[in-house]
């Protein structure tokens, strides 16, 4: 759990990428989210199990939520890191760590 918040930081880069690049194509506050919940969902189809894919795109969903509201990729990036914390504090690790196969 000491490490998990900067090995996620890839990925808020990522959903800040999607927001500023593809702005022209997802015009409004809702297709931001969605799209950017998707391409979340989509990152972790390298877990190959669909719980996985299905909470993230939850996750997904509150997390492009609060960058859109707030346009802050740190506040985002505390936030994704607080939910990777819980995932594992519950249990729920093993559908989100793949670990040297």
């Amino acid at each position: 759990m000491v490490a998990y918040p900067v090995l996620s930081v890839y990925p808020i880069i990522f959903r800040t990428f999607i927001f500023h690049r593809y702005t022209a194509l997802l015009r409004t506050p809702r297709a931001r989210v969605i799209g950017s919940a998707a391409t979340f969902a989509f990152a972790h189809i390298v877990l190959h199990n669909a719980f996985a894919i299905a909470a993230t795109a939850v996750v997904g969903v509150a997390l492009a939520t609060v960058y859109e509201r707030d346009r802050s990729t740190l506040g985002v990036a505390i936030e994704h890191a607080l939910w990777g914390c819980l995932t594992f504090t519950l249990g729920l690790g093993a559908f989100f760590y793949a670990g040297a196969r």
